[in-house]
């Protein structure tokens, strides 16, 4: 899984390629936590994530 993020202004667009399961899930999960209170708005773009299990779903 490959998280990229870009900001303008106070929205936040994660980028989120390939799988994310339940290992990668976890990463996703953090990278999210990470930014909280530094974004009004939250985009993800899941236009290259070839799998997404239930743990990211939860997620």
């Amino acid at each position: 899984m490959n998280i990229s993020k870009n900001y303008n202004e106070k929205e936040l667009t994660l980028v989120i390629e390939g799988r994310v399961d339940t290992i990668t899930s976890q990463n996703l999960h953090e990278e999210i936590n990470n930014e909280i209170g530094n974004f009004d708005s939250l985009i993800m773009d899941f236009t290259d994530l070839e799998y997404i299990s239930s743990a990211g779903l939860r997620v």
